[in-house]
């Protein structure tokens, strides 16, 4: 059963579906490994944005 309104993509399915029906890419998962690696490999203070 999918929950397409209320789906966040925190991809949280895919890692506790019992029957293994959803998977992600070995590929996909190492180009955002790369993508991320220079963002996150630098810890950054907390900042705080309000809109108008």
């Amino acid at each position: 059963m999918a929950f397409h309104e209320t789906c966040i993509s925190c991809m949280r399915c895919v890692s506790i579906c019992p029957a293994h029906a959803r998977s992600i890419s070995p590929i996909l998962t190492a180009v955002a490994v790369c993508k991320m690696k220079k963002t996150c490999s630098v810890p950054k203070k907390n900042e705080l944005f309000l809109g108008e």
